[in-house]
Formats: C-alpha cells, structure tokens, sequence
C-alpha cells in the first residue's frame, strides 16, 4: 500500500464532503494531527475506524486501500504529483539518515563492548592475582571497580543502541534485533561476573 496515494485519497475526499481535518477527528474521535499524519502520507488509519472513515467520506474501504474510486481515478494535478514525489524524497531521506545512525550505533556499541570485556577481563585478574598473593580485601574490591565500570559502559551504550533500533525497526522492512547483537558480548560479561562471585565465597572462606 502506497501511504502517500492513500492519504492523498483522504484528502481529496475530504475535500469533496467539504470538512476540516479537525471535523473529520472529531467524527472518528481521534486528534486532528492523526488526519494531517494520513494526509501527508506519514501514517495509515487504524484497520479499526477504516470503516467508519469510509462512511464519513463516503467511499468503500477498499477504494481507501486503492486510494481510487471504482467509477474513477482521483486526477492527480502536476503540482500535486510533485508534492508527492517530494513526500516520498523526504520519506526515503529520512529512512537512509535512520538508517546511517543505527548502523553507526551498533559499530559504536560493539566498539565500546568490547572496551567493557577488556575492563571485566582486567577485573578478574586483577581479583584473582592480588588476592591469590596478599589475601587483601582492596585489591579485590579495586578488581570489582572495573567489573561496574565495564557493566556501566555496556548497559550504556546497549540503551543508546536499542533506541536508535526501535526507531529505525518502526520503518525499515529488515528488522535489526538488539539481542542478535548484545548477546555475544553479554555472555563475557556474565561470566567475568560469575568469576567474580566465585571469588568472594573463596574469599569468605
């Protein structure tokens, strides 16, 4: 389905019933900004009020989704034409720049994921060797420093990267799965933490 041609459809509907974009929100009671995002081809009503949309404006729900009437095609002027190759433009600029700072995101991510499996690794030989040679309860909490600091850094950047992702999943068509890529560097991170509990039952002991 062709947002734009089916909110262009919308429109031009509207037009002919001689209402206001808040008119025809108020009919379906929803925001007038939810029309504007139909109209402008940002959004698709909701499969629930398509019906009552297609009685308000008097069409069939199908000739919505085929944004034509059966009698006739909407004509669709020049500068209309350009409105919407314009639309679709921004549309696929704003895909591509979503696109770009996801990807960025996850190279940043797996960049600073690896800095926080440097960070656990060093904090378990740093528990491991200090406690082994002065049974010194600093050293062990010193070696735990970095294990924070190594989960602070990869919680971090997991959260930018998941929200960038949820954006960009809204709209693109190949799905990017945060676990997909988070696991792999997670499972270092649990072990080194696994390491770490090990160590304080030795030293309690």
């Amino acid at each position: 389905m062709d947002s734009i041609k089916i909110g262009y459809f919308i429109a031009e509907c509207r037009k002919e019933k001689q209402i206001t974009q808040q008119q025809l929100a108020d009919l379906l009671n929803i925001t007038n900004k939810a029309v504007s995002k139909w109209e402008t081809g940002n959004g698709l009503p909701d499969i629930a009020i398509l019906t009552e949309l297609a009685s308000i404006l008097d069409v069939t729900v199908d000739e919505i989704l085929r944004a034509k009437k059966n009698d006739h095609t909407i004509t669709v002027s020049e500068d209309s034409k350009r409105d919407i190759n314009t639309q679709k433009e921004k549309k696929d600029n704003t895909d591509a720049v979503i696109s770009y700072l996801v990807h960025k995101s996850i190279n940043k991510f797996k960049l600073m994921a690896i800095v926080s499996t440097i960070l656990s690794i060093v904090g378990v030989i740093i528990q491991y060797f200090i406690w082994s040679e002065t049974k010194d309860l600093t050293g062990w909490l010193f070696g735990c420093w970095f294990e924070v600091c190594s989960a602070g850094v990869f919680y971090y950047y997991r959260t930018m990267m998941k929200n960038q992702i949820e954006d960009y999943n809204a709209t693109a068509d190949i799905k990017q799965d945060v676990k997909d890529i988070t696991n792999p560097y997670l499972r270092v991170l649990i072990v080194a933490w696994v390491v770490m509990l090990f160590t304080i039952f030795f030293y309690l002991i």
